[in-house]
């Protein structure tokens, strides 16, 4: 069942600081899953001491970064390089 401490638990936004470099990879106009969230945990996590980028993608779609013959794939594959 779903309980507000499951919930909580599995919130990535819980589990800072990684203490690993991190790279959010998202789509401007993502129809999913608002640009905002990804800004709100990395806040969180440059908080937390984390050191955190955040690339947002333009024309892609949601996990389109996940194609490697997409312009989207390319633009992570160069910031993590």
């Amino acid at each position: 069942a779903v309980t507000p401490e499951r919930l909580a638990a599995a919130s990535p936004s819980a589990r800072v600081p990684l203490g690993v470099p991190t790279l959010l990879a998202h789509e401007r106009d993502d129809p999913l899953v608002p640009s905002a969230q990804t800004h709100a945990y990395a806040d969180a996590a440059r908080a937390a001491g984390d050191d955190v980028a955040v690339l947002e993608l333009d024309g892609a779609e949601h996990v389109s970064f996940l194609d490697p013959g997409s312009a989207a794939w390319q633009a992570v594959a160069a910031a993590v390089a």
